[in-house]
């Protein structure tokens, strides 16, 4: 049996793998183009600024440097625009970053996991910030690195498409990502004077070059980041957003950027396929590849390909349909001698078949005996794969919806894991059509909680929405303002959603049924915290009972929920079983001044941030 095993004749897929390795071996390897230079700023000069100079001004002055790994670990800084023309006119988000890296440099030992990374990666353990103490830093943001002052030059992106020196900088924003050991999202909650806006880390999210940027990093080498709330509140994320939040679908105030942005992440994705090959992670490959209309979702029409190997053949014999095709070609390029053979991931032809949403695809697999109930059968965080689900639960998750009634026609069950995955992805019309199969909204998940509990943990409105008008009896929906406010989608509208639907904003937190896979959870996450392994997590496991929404936010940092939360009338003196009010946690958080007020008793500023944070129709004006 061994040696058949040893002797096994390799797919076409592996074949390719090995010749990709091989001429990596003689030097023909593929890295992102760089256009431009990569300027950077020494830490050491950064923390001296005291205003914001563009590049130019920097560059006269000998400021910058052009990186080079020789030089030190490379710093990238992902930031949203506060003012029309320059990007902190106040000089309050970089005073923030300076704040962060002087703590960094001088006492803070570990950066913890965000909540949702420590409930995908339970033995998480906090960022060690001694890397970022190994060697010279040197600081990539776009005002210092990137041309500034010549106008004329950015018109080029959306006009005529001639070069510029800052299109040549845009185009290379892959290779300084590429290239830097870290990346640092900066997101303190701010209010905009020139543009009555609200800056946090829900905006960023939404802005659409903030989610390119954070697209490349989640497909280069080292996927982590880092979010910087305030100097004192910074947390690790582990996991990818990209499946679930694709940059296309982002906020872009010239729409021309995403056809000009297409065609650059599509050459991102290319080389992570190669790089994949390459490791011979075969099952990235395969989800990587078979993704590329997700991720690429709202960029225009690219040249997708689903068959970058060559040399495929029909078998001697076998009839020429158009469906058997179909099946031998995807079966050939990804790797499988058997429509229902399972990968080392777990996963079945059919499940990637419903990742590509391609029903004339998934139409010839059924065709050829596909087993339509497959159940995938292990985790895959970064792709939001657990074990358990369906291909039907696969192409809700990603808004395949077209596939979804193709799997629903063929009889695929539907059962909670649809549901789950429908609700999460915050697909509406995929709940209706699981509704319409005979799927209930009262449905709960994996982790036994509702499936309206479930779309509020990814803060999903619309999924939200959709139950509620589903549901044929009364919901209590006052729990799911603790799913939303722990969310990394966390936004304030959803918070005021809720509340408006009748939610009590000082309802304290239910724990779940100790038996439970989300109690066992609970217990363990309770456990790290007695130990002394404290992070967010940990923290809103250790003080549940008589633990409010308004504390969950304070201990979290969500400060534009708390600010809705308080307007809305939520108590401020309000403690836990321990003692601890919403002042108590956010104590030692540098929390925003509207807040510091409001534990003063002055709810002014909290009322006035929750209009805007609610205020979703104004966009500032930026460059990139």
């Amino acid at each position: 049996m061994a040696c058949h095993a040893h002797c096994r004749r390799l797919t076409p897929l592996e074949r390719h793998a090995r010749e990709l390795r091989r001429s990596d071996a003689e030097g023909t390897g593929e890295n992102a183009p760089m256009n431009f230079p990569m300027y950077t700023v020494p830490l050491e000069d950064l923390l001296q600024m005291t205003d914001i100079q563009p590049h130019e001004v920097l560059r006269a002055r000998d400021v910058l440097v052009e990186f080079h790994e020789s030089r030190g670990n490379g710093l990238f800084v992902s930031h949203q625009w506060v003012g029309a023309g320059h990007p902190d006119p106040d000089f309050k988000q970089l005073q923030v970053l300076q704040g962060a890296l002087r703590r960094i440099m001088q006492n803070v030992h570990g950066i913890p996991p965000d909540v949702p990374s420590h409930a995908v990666f339970p033995d998480a353990r906090s960022w060690s910030t001694a890397k970022l103490r190994s060697s010279p830093l040197l600081v990539w943001y776009d005002y210092f690195s990137c041309p500034q002052l010549e106008q004329k030059e950015y018109s080029s992106l959306h006009g005529d498409g001639t070069s510029s020196s800052l299109l040549q900088a845009i185009t290379s924003i892959p290779a300084y990502i590429e290239r830097c050991a870290f990346f640092f999202v900066l997101c303190p909650v701010i209010e905009s004077a020139t543009s009555s806006k609200l800056f946090s880390r829900h905006s960023w999210s939404e802005r659409g070059w903030c989610a390119v940027e954070r697209f490349c990093r989640e497909l280069s080498e080292d996927s982590s980041y880092i979010f910087i709330k305030t100097p004192t509140v910074l947390e690790v994320c582990l996991y990818t957003r990209s499946l679930v939040e694709p940059p296309g679908e982002g906020k872009f105030l010239v729409e021309a950027d995403r056809s000009k942005l297409g065609p650059v992440l599509l050459g991102v994705v290319r080389r992570k396929l190669r790089h994949l090959l390459k490791i011979r992670d075969f099952v990235g490959y395969r989800l990587l590849l078979n993704s590329q209309n997700v991720l690429l979702r709202g960029f225009g029409k690219l040249e997708l390909t689903f068959e970058p190997i060559g040399g495929f053949e029909l078998d001697d014999g076998m009839e020429l349909d158009a469906a058997a095709v179909a099946m031998s070609s995807f079966c050939y390029q990804n790797g499988f001698t058997s429509v229902n053979g399972l990968d080392s991931g777990g996963l079945s032809p059919l499940h990637y078949a419903a990742l590509r949403g391609d029903r004339f695809l998934i139409g010839s697999l059924l065709a050829h005996k596909a087993d339509l109930h497959c159940k995938s059968q292990k985790d895959i965080p970064q792709a939001y794969i657990m074990p358990g689900l369906s291909p039907l639960a696969v192409a809700l998750m990603v808004k395949h919806n077209d596939a979804a009634c193709l799997l629903i026609s063929a009889r695929a069950e539907v059962s909670s894991y649809e549901m789950q995955s429908a609700s999460g992805a915050d697909n509406a019309e995929g709940i209706s059509l699981l509704c319409q199969a005979g799927c209930s909204p009262h449905q709960r998940g994996r982790f036994g909680v509702p499936a309206i509990l479930c779309a509020a943990q990814w803060c999903a409105l619309d999924s939200m929405g959709e139950l509620n008008c589903l549901s044929d009896r009364t919901i209590d929906i006052s729990q799911a303002l603790f799913y939303v406010i722990i969310s990394s989608r966390c936004r304030a509208e959803a918070v005021q959603w809720l509340i408006e639907a009748k939610a009590d904003v000082d309802v304290t937190y239910q724990s779940p049924p100790f038996l439970s896979i989300y109690g066992l959870f609970h217990a363990f996450m309770d456990m790290q915290h007695r130990l002394g392994r404290i992070s967010p997590c940990s923290s809103v496991c250790f003080h549940t009972e008589g633990r409010t929404p308004l504390m969950t936010a304070a201990m979290l940092g969500q400060y534009e929920s708390a600010a809705v939360l308080i307007a809305a009338g939520a108590k401020l003196a309000a403690c836990t079983a321990r003692g601890l009010s919403a002042a108590d946690f956010a104590r030692g958080q540098s929390v925003p001044e509207f807040l510091t007020q409001a534990f003063e008793g002055n709810l002014n500023g909290c009322r006035r941030v929750a209009a805007l944070a609610i205020d979703t129709s104004k966009l500032v004006e930026e460059r990139f």
